[in-house]
Parts: C-alpha cells; structure tokens; sequence
C-alpha cells in the first residue's frame, strides 16, 4: 500500500463544470488544491507499463524499446481519453500539472505530447535497429545527449514555479505561493533546447548505427 499525489482534481472539477479558476480560461487545473490519498491501484501502471517492456522485447533493446513506446503512448492516450470523457483540455496549450514531487512541473499540454512522441520515435529506431541484428547500442554520448535534454525539458516544466519560490522564507510560504500559483510564462527556448538534444541523440544514433 503506498501513498499516491492527486493533484488539481478539485480545480479541475470547478473548471469543467464552469466555475473556472481565478480568472483563468474554463479547464486550466492552476492554481490547484492538494490531497493526498491512499491507492493500492496507482503504482500498478507503472508496473505494467515496465512489464511490457521486459515481456515482450526478445533482446535488451528490444525489451528498451517496447518500454519506451508502452509509456509514450500510455501518456498520449491519458490525453485522448480526458478530451473523450471530460472534454479537457480546451487546447494542447493549456496548462497541465505534470508532477508534484518535490515540487510542481507545469507546462502546456503539447510539451508532455512531443516528449511522448520522441520516446516514441526512439522506440521505433531502437527496435528496427535490433532487426536488423545490429550488435550496436547505445553509446555514452547519446546517454549523455539524453540525459542532459530530459533534465533541461524538466527545468522548463520547473523554471516558472522556482521564480515564484524565490518569494518564499519559510516552508509554509512555500505551500501558499503554490496553493495560489498561476503560471505566468512557459519557457518555450528551453523546452526546445532539452528536446533538440534528445533528437540530436536519436539522430546521432541512427546515423551511427547505419550499415
């Protein structure tokens, strides 16, 4: 049994039933309210988005690649369903709560999308290459590449809510300035930035590996 983060249901609830939020556009989650529960069901995706991949591949990349691609499209049609069921978002630049801990990442919809959609790519690459009974994998470059990109697409998602936390001395501001926060600008440069160097990856990959 383990302690699971809900995070902005509340807020979302108002928005879509048409209370709105502070002003802001019907179906933004910001700012949101936090509860915390307990869910026995909430680590099982994880699970099974891993077991997917050490199930089905018949190789290590293989098994890397069919992990990657089962949470690019878990995350995709997470999407899909909530514009099918509740009709949200309104657009892919509404702003969505993406992670809490340990503290929040924020960023339009279309950002987690194209993040997905590049694992995605990658899981492709990765696959095509092991039937081609290639002996190459991924070299420490390209974990590099990767590594530095998802953690500056990372910052992206936390820059605006660290400029917020700067206003804050003591742990209960903290909680405040979150319970009232709106982001007020998305970082686009450095989302680009971090997702130009995962596909410089992707791309140094499959030119390196090319026969």
């Amino acid at each position: 049994m383990e302690a699971t983060i809900l995070a902005g249901v509340i807020q979302h609830r108002d928005g879509l039933s048409g209370n709105g939020c502070r002003g802001l556009p019907q179906g933004d989650l910001l700012p949101a309210r936090i509860s915390v529960s307990v869910d026995d069901d909430g680590p099982a995706f994880g699970g099974h988005r891993t077991a997917v991949g050490i199930l089905a591949g018949r190789s290590p990349q293989q098994r890397l690649a069919f992990f990657f691609a089962a949470f690019s499209i878990w995350d995709l049609f997470y999407y899909v369903f909530l514009k099918l069921f509740l009709h949200w978002p309104d657009s892919l630049l509404t702003w969505d709560i993406l992670f809490l801990i340990p503290i929040p990442w924020v960023g339009p919809v279309l950002t987690p999308c194209l993040i997905s959609l590049t694992l995605l790519l990658l899981a492709a690459v990765l696959y095509y290459r092991d039937l081609q009974r290639t002996e190459h994998r991924i070299s420490l470059l390209e974990w590099a590449l990767f590594f530095i990109g998802s953690q500056v697409v990372i910052l992206s998602w936390t820059w605006d809510y660290f400029l917020h936390r700067l206003d804050s001395d003591s742990p209960n501001e903290a909680l405040i300035i979150f319970s009232n926060y709106i982001p007020s600008a998305y970082p686009w440069w450095m989302f680009v930035i971090g997702e130009g160097l995962l596909l410089l990856g992707i791309f140094h990959f499959w030119k390196r590996t090319k026969e």
